[in-house]
């Protein structure tokens, strides 16, 4: 675990954000066959179960695609994306029938998404 800090509430993520250690991006996915922009990311949301608090997401990054099966709510999804090869976390707080919540953590020199839309020329 990278820091060891993971919010398990909206409430709990404000706090996170007021530390300014990471930036932090929210979001609701719905399950749906198109993945969804999160800060610099893609998050496709496959399946979930509410009840047991089980969900599978594909994070499509650096034009890969990667799997995150059978995962649990509060549970960091760790994965390495850009040039410089910096850690970013999924983590999602809440489930429900058709969708998830939670946020993605980036670090701080990573780069903003409106910056790379800018020098992709978009």
């Amino acid at each position: 675990m990278q820091s060891g800090l993971i919010a398990h509430t909206r409430d709990d993520l404000e706090v996170l954000k007021h530390r300014g250690d990471r930036n932090y991006y929210e979001f609701t996915l719905l399950k749906s066959k198109h993945p969804t922009p999160v800060g610099t990311v893609s998050l496709q949301l496959k399946k979930v179960n509410a009840r047991k608090g089980n969900f599978t997401v594909n994070v499509i990054a650096d034009d890969h695609v990667i799997e995150k099966k059978d995962r649990s709510i509060a549970e960091p999804l760790q994965f390495y994306t850009g040039r410089d090869r910096m850690l970013y976390e999924v983590v999602v707080f809440s489930a429900q029938k058709k969708s998830v919540s939670g946020y993605l953590s980036t670090p701080k020199s990573a780069p903003q998404p409106g910056v790379i839309r800018q020098q992709a020329g978009l």
